[in-house]
């Protein structure tokens, strides 16, 4: 199995990384065929969509834009599974998860989506849920309108960077998360 891990918080080492972390490391347990790549997206050189509908031609089926996301893209099309980390800002995912999003818009000529699965882990400042239902939404309308099955996301409270890492029960449920994910 191939793994897509994408850590989009601009902190390295933040709490949304570290719980990404520890998710892969309960998807690796008693699993010997699995393959995962991490990709930090704040690294990437990725432009916005210009809804010009290049990736739309019959005879080209991909972004005009040569930037980071062509190897990201390949990275999708290749991996089994997705885990994507994100804080909420401003009751949605990253900048820099949403550029990512956007251009999947070139997804919709891609007919072998609906063999992809995707595990989501969200961490907020605010501890009441309702703060991750419009990001929840956001993922579970794109994933459907995509044909990707998607598990019911990782939600957990922790703002300041490093602040997970006092919380065990957090840290088990991550590493849960991922036991979870090879089997659903």
């Amino acid at each position: 199995m191939k793994v897509l891990a994408l850590a989009c918080s601009p902190r390295i080492a933040g709490n949304s990384d570290v719980l990404l972390d520890k998710c892969i490391e309960g998807l690796k347990i008693n699993q010997k065929d699995i393959t995962v790549e991490k990709v930090y997206i704040d690294k990437l050189n990725i432009n916005p969509c210009k809804a010009c509908d290049y990736c739309k031609n019959e005879n080209i089926g991909h972004c005009i834009h040569n930037d980071d996301m062509t190897n990201l893209v390949t990275l999708f099309k290749e991996s089994d599974l997705w885990i994507i980390a994100t804080p909420i800002y401003w009751w949605g995912p990253t900048a820099q998860l949403k550029l990512v999003m956007d251009r999947w818009y070139s997804f919709y000529k891609y007919s072998d989506l609906e063999k992809k699965k995707a595990g989501i882990i969200i961490t907020m400042g605010d501890s009441k849920y309702k703060t991750a239902i419009p990001t929840i939404l956001m993922f579970e309308m794109t994933f459907s309108y995509l044909n990707i099955s998607s598990h019911q996301p990782l939600v957990i409270t922790a703002y300041d960077k490093g602040e997970v890492l006092e919380k065990t029960e957090a840290l088990q449920d991550a590493f849960n998360y991922g036991k979870r994910l090879i089997s659903f």
